[in-house]
């Protein structure tokens, strides 16, 4: 009896202690579990960091892509301007010599009196470039007269009555009039495509003297200058 009583003993002492190292282990199963569900939050902690990092960082490589390609086209966009501003004050003191020499050779010394006229618009059309104006953005040249859009083939007519002292070709400014008003004052009309008038024609105020062409980039345009003594004034004082 005693005997069974031992064996009894002996298998619940191994009972217990297998169930104790089952919790045991039960507990650091557990522990593993909680450990492996804390490194998992981590991982998509890291996960979702990364993502937006990624996201951030695709959106500098993108905002950098377009601040390069603005600065690239702010880059040729200040080239093609230098290259319009060249042009532009290259034309303007071609026909500023021209013209200078032109009425020095007519006029004389050009210390004509001088009496205030009223004249007419050479052409009907808006000014797009004013008297005054820079000629472009970079330049500090400016506009010695006026710029009129004017379809091409509009009659071009004389601002006031006067002789005609040149009509011919001008390198960049196309069939040139210019007319000696005889007080001081001479009218300049470019970029037509045909004239009208000869050398030494007398016309009238309001005549026909040229049909409108384009510039030299081939925008339809009239341009208009006068001088006063040989000085380019603000020919819209004068209109009529």
């Amino acid at each position: 009896m005693a005997y069974q009583e031992d064996i009894l003993f002996d298998i619940d002492t191994d009972y217990l202690k297998d169930m104790n190292a089952i919790s045991s282990n039960q507990s650091k199963l557990s522990d593993i579990h909680n450990k492996i569900d804390a490194k998992q939050k981590e991982q998509n902690k890291v996960e979702e960091n990364y993502k937006k990092y990624k996201k951030v960082n695709e959106k500098l490589d993108s905002d950098m892509k377009n601040l390069k390609n603005r600065e690239k086209d702010i880059s040729n966009q200040t080239k093609t301007l230098t290259a319009e501003k060249n042009k532009l004050e290259r034309e303007a003191l071609e026909l500023e010599n021209f013209i200078a020499d032109l009425i020095n050779s007519q006029s004389g010394d050009g210390s004509t009196q001088v009496n205030n006229i009223l004249i007419e618009r050479p052409c009907q059309g808006p000014i797009v470039k004013q008297f005054g104006e820079k000629l472009n953005a970079l330049s500090n040249v400016h506009y010695k007269g006026l710029n009129i859009n004017v379809p091409p083939g509009n009659d071009v007519h004389a601002v006031y009555s006067g002789k005609i002292i040149y009509n011919g070709y001008v390198k960049s400014k196309g069939q040139v009039v210019i007319v000696d008003h005889k007080n001081g004052f001479v009218s300049v009309y470019a970029y037509n495509s045909s004239v009208k008038v000869n050398k030494d024609d007398e016309v009238k105020q309001g005549d026909v003297i040229g049909v409108s062409g384009t510039n030299s980039s081939g925008v339809p345009m009239v341009y208009f200058e006068l001088r006063k003594n040989n000085i380019p004034v603000n020919p819209e004082v004068y209109f009529k």
